[in-house]
């Protein structure tokens, strides 16, 4: 259920200059590289699953990865070792309840972003049509283009 009254006014309107005890909110934005490789589970214990696959590729693709340190990553590796049990047993529901926890407190789930006061950023939309300008005027940048450029010995 959403809060109730009006929502908070931005932080150069507050009355109330007093330092929030949780911190501002911090805009994330997606990551730009890829995920890293998924490490080896260990002698004797063979290959990850599918669905762990895919997860680890999730979580790595997700914007919270953007804000871990080296020893969340640890974490996070820990969390594919647990998902892994979880998939292999699922009737086990103690895994499931340890994943979920997890993945709160990685930032992977929208409460998990809430306790760490997270916000995705909106992605900045282009306007392709002001970007490109007319027909007319792309030529003319393209023949100015091919006019500049250095001749080629062939």
């Amino acid at each position: 259920m959403a809060g109730r009254g009006p929502a908070p006014k931005p932080a150069s309107q507050r009355r109330n200059k007093n330092e929030k005890q949780r911190g501002d909110w911090l805009d994330i934005s997606y990551p730009t590289s890829a995920p890293p490789e998924l490490p080896d589970r260990g002698e004797g214990r063979g290959s990850w699953s599918v669905r762990t696959r895919r997860a680890w590729v999730a979580w790595w693709s997700d914007p919270a990865s953007t804000q871990w340190t080296p020893g969340d990553v640890e974490l996070v590796e820990h969390l594919a070792d647990v998902m892994e049990g979880w998939v292999r047993e699922p009737e086990t529901a103690g895994r499931a309840t340890e994943v979920r926890q997890l993945r709160d407190v990685l930032g992977l789930t929208p409460k998990g972003r809430q306790d760490r006061r997270w916000r995705i950023a909106e992605p900045e939309v282009v306007d392709l049509e002001e970007k490109r300008g007319s027909a007319a005027e792309r030529m003319e940048k393209l023949k100015a283009r091919a006019a500049s450029a250095p001749a080629t010995a062939s």
